[in-house]
């Protein structure tokens, strides 16, 4: 055996799925919101509507998931959601392994992840237990006030 083995196996480039994930153009408009679903329909969801609310008030677009109709697979759209976002909200509120799952995914292609968790909060997972948690309150007036400031730290990104 004789070359050097890296480029031997990618002297066309990188693998495909790292392709992908590299060439997948990003919407600077796009803000992918990692939740669990059980509040419901996006529409009904008030959580959502504030994070939504708080996203419109800078001028870009909160989109989660099960707002894809199209006949895909699911894991496929999540992913293809965090790939092509500028910032990722994550609502960390039941340590749901689905959202977790998809925190560690934007975290390795570099996203910006907005970490939010329903008051009180618990002890967090080590991996990022140093990051900086925004809190809300499941109520009108509260949720009224974490939307102003979502649009705050949007802002600041």
């Amino acid at each position: 055996f004789e070359g050097d083995p890296f480029c031997i196996l990618f002297r066309d480039g990188l693998p495909g799925a790292a392709k992908a994930v590299q060439s997948a153009p990003i919407d600077e408009t796009l803000i992918a919101v990692m939740m669990p679903f059980n509040r419901g329909h996006h529409s009904v969801d008030r959580v959502f509507g504030a994070i939504r609310n708080g996203v419109e008030a800078v001028g870009k677009t909160a989109r989660r998931v099960d707002e894809i109709n199209t006949p895909t697979d699911i894991p496929d759209d999540v992913r293809n959601l965090i790939r092509s976002s500028y910032a990722v909200i994550v609502d960390l509120t039941g340590l749901n392994s689905n959202v977790l799952y998809e925190l560690g995914f934007a975290d390795g292609l570099g996203k910006k992840p907005i970490l939010i968790h329903e008051s009180p909060i618990g002890k967090l997972p080590f991996d990022f237990s140093s990051k900086r948690v925004f809190t809300y309150h499941d109520d009108k007036e509260n949720l009224e006030s974490f939307s102003r400031k979502l649009s705050d730290i949007l802002r600041a990104l």
